[in-house]
Formats: structure tokens, sequence, C-alpha cells
């Protein structure tokens, strides 16, 4: 049976964060979808020794280039839909059956769900409007329900890599993406020739993702970036290609911003002036790079890849149904029995969501825990949860339908 979703996962010497982004896609309510990990070692032993998701395929891939990584992928897809998802995340039950259903709409072809951060309150990612400069600003109003968004003063909606989903045939119609960009703006230029072919973007409020940021080859744990040469590049041949005649103040821009993100670095103590404009210079011999090789865009070829999947999970993953969901409600953060019925409930293969009160919370907090629990801390008291009874029903309303299925149990 063909999965509704291929879930495509680029992975480079993240082990243990991709066999968490895994664990958190084996509660997803969407009933039948593939995964396909692509990436190095690693990744592999990742794969080989994860939770026993059946759908789970590898495709090995060993060069840093996220964008001919993610073409990999979509070669080996089975699916009408693919979806992109970053090794260091965690996706929300909800997550795939939400851009699944965004991409419904008539007229759309890419879907984007908004991100948070790994402390599951702030959101990274909510929305922006995206300029052939390849300079994006953040989306107001913030969007709050599913649906079309459309281009507006010669922006058009944006997507973030941690969190998108495309159709798969518009996606091969347009070449995939860009090889040339090897780390950053390798989805932004995709969505600017999505639009070019008349494929709209349609956002997904409710399809979250919690981003952990995790250091890698670009970026450090404290987010600070290593290097800039790939950014510098990326910059200028993204501007080369959308903006030819203003190509020189993209790339000015684009600088400006990496310098004051630097410069907030080390007002926070979090690097050295020397260091600031030892990376500047790092964007400075990228966008060299750049000018001085301009190399054509590539013709991707999406055959047929090889057998990812063997027999045993073939089979497995076209039977596959949905999970079922399990809601309880704890008496505070120590609540035992409440956590040891939610993990029972986890490691029977269910979606176990806990309900914490956490009155000094001045916001809802959503969190993903091994072996598989959601914990949502709400600021409000063991007393009002108590005893409002239309608290419940609101959570039950916002959450369960929306969050983690209809099957509720408090």
């Amino acid at each position: 049976m063909t999965p509704q979703a291929s879930v495509v996962i680029v992975s480079r010497g993240r082990g243990p964060e991709l066999a968490r982004c895994l664990l958190s896609l084996e509660f997803q309510t969407c009933p039948r979808f593939e995964v396909i990990v692509v990436g190095d070692r690693a990744a592999q032993q990742a794969v080989v020794a994860g939770p026993g998701l059946a759908r789970v395929g590898f495709a090995p891939f060993e060069a840093a280039n996220i964008a001919a990584a993610r073409n990999a992928g979509v070669a080996a897809a089975r699916a009408p839909v693919v979806a992109f998802l970053d090794d260091d995340a965690v996706a929300e039950p909800c997550w795939l059956a939400g851009l699944i259903a965004a991409l419904q709409v008539p007229g759309v072809g890419l879907a984007a769900g908004y991100v948070r951060g790994p402390d599951g309150l702030a959101f990274q990612w909510r929305g922006e409007w995206l300029t052939p400069d390849g300079l994006s600003r953040p989306m107001t109003p913030v969007p709050e329900v599913p649906g079309h968004v459309f281009a507006q003063d010669g922006a058009v909606p944006g997507a973030m890599g941690t969190n998108f989903a495309v159709a798969a045939k518009a996606l091969r119609a347009v070449g995939g993406f860009d090889a040339r960009f090897r780390y950053f703006l390798d989805e932004s230029d995709l969505v600017l020739r999505l639009a070019a072919a008349g494929q709209g973007v349609a956002y997904a409020p409710r399809a979250q993702v919690h981003h952990s940021l995790a250091p890698g080859p670009y970026r450090r744990a404290d987010r600070l970036p290593r290097s800039l040469v790939a950014v510098g590049r990326s910059a200028a041949l993204f501007a080369a290609t959308h903006a030819p005649d203003a190509v020189a103040d993209a790339v000015a821009a684009h600088r400006e911003r990496q310098r004051m993100r630097l410069v907030r670095a080390m007002v926070a103590g979090r690097c050295l002036p020397d260091q600031v404009w030892s990376l500047l210079r790092s964007f400075d011999r990228g966008v060299a790079q750049a000018n001085r090789v301009p190399v054509p865009p590539p013709e991707t070829s999406f055959e047929k890849a090889g057998r990812l999947f063997s027999q045993d999970a073939a089979a497995r993953n076209a039977s596959a149904g949905a999970v079922e969901a399990v809601w309880l409600i704890a008496q505070g953060r120590g609540d035992p029995c409440a956590f040891a019925a939610a993990e029972r409930a986890a490691e029977a293969g269910g979606v176990a969501t806990v309900v914490i009160p956490a009155g000094r919370l001045s916001r809802p907090q959503v969190v993903f825990r091994a072996p598989g629990l959601w914990l949502h801390n709400l600021p409000l008291s063991k007393r009002q949860m108590t005893a409002n009874r239309h608290v419940l029903d609101h959570l039950q309303a916002e959450y369960s339908d929306i969050r983690v299925g209809n099957h509720v149990r408090i």
C-alpha cells in the first residue's frame, strides 16, 4: 500500500539527536507514512539501533550538502507528499497529518508548520515574508488558522527547512533542490521556484516541531557559527539567481544581518571581537567563491533509488494504523501514578500526553520526553484545573483533537 507521505531526514554526526527524532515519529497520528534517513555512518547506526520503527529506510550520503542530500531522499520517496524534518527536532503527534491536510487546499504545493524552541515555550519560527534577495522578515500578524497564504508587495510566504512538506509532483517538476545551496537558503530557493511555477504556500499552525539547535559542522552548541563561508556563498548565489539587478545590495544586507547577530553574541559574552571579524571575513570568502565560480543549476535526476526497506518492514508499514492517544491529568510535577500510566501507554505504542498544573508559568509549555511522553505544563494551579470543568473541556478541544488524536481518557 502506498504511504500517504514520505518523511525525509538528513543527518550528519548526530546519532543521539536522530534517535530522539525517530522516536517522536513513532507516535504520529498519520496512519501510513515512510521515513527516509539520508546520512552518514552515525545516522545509519542510529537507524539500526533505533526504537524499531518499521517504516524507516536509510540512504547513505557522505557529502556535506543538505540540498543534494534532500534530493537523494526525494528520489527514494514513494508517497505523493514529501515532508522534511531536521535530525535535531522532534515532531508533535499531529505534525504530519497537519501538513498533509494543508496540502489539500487547491493551488497549494508547499505547506509549512511552526517551530518551537527546545524549551517548548518560545517559537523559533511562525511564518515569514521572503523576498527575491533572500532576506526575510517575520509575518505579522501571525496566521493562527490553517490556510493558503498569498503573496503581497513582492514577497511570498516562506518556509523553515526544519518543518515543511511539498507535493511530490510539484517538487519534481521544478527539479527538486538546487544543489549549489550546500547550506543556507536551500528551502528559500525552492519556495521562490515553486511560486514562479504557480504553486502556493499554506501554513499549518498546529503542525509543530520542537527544534533543539544541536551543534554541527556549521554551528556551535551556543548557536555561534563556526564559519560563514557557506552562508556568504549561498547569499551571493541566491541574489544572482533571483535578484540579478541588486546582487551587491542583497549581499551587503545579508552581511549586515550576520554582523549584527555576531555583535549581539559578543555583547552576551559568547564571542570575542576578533572572532566577529574573523567570521565576517569568512563570509566575504564565501561571496568571492560564488562570484569566481558561477556554477549553473544542476540537472537533478530523480531516478528510482535502490530498495531501502526490507520486505518485512514494507509489510508492517502497509498494515500500520493510527496509534491510540491517552490523555492524563497529573496532580503535579511529581505525580507518580500519572507518569507511570503514561509510560506504560507509550511503551505499548500509544501517544501519552500528561497535563501538569504549573501556575508559575505565564503560557503553556509543551515538552517531549523519552520513552514517548508529551508533557503539557499549563499556567494553571491544581485547584483551577480540578474546579473548573470548562478548563478541561477547553484542553480536550484545543489539544486532544488537534495535537494528539481523538481518543481521550481522563
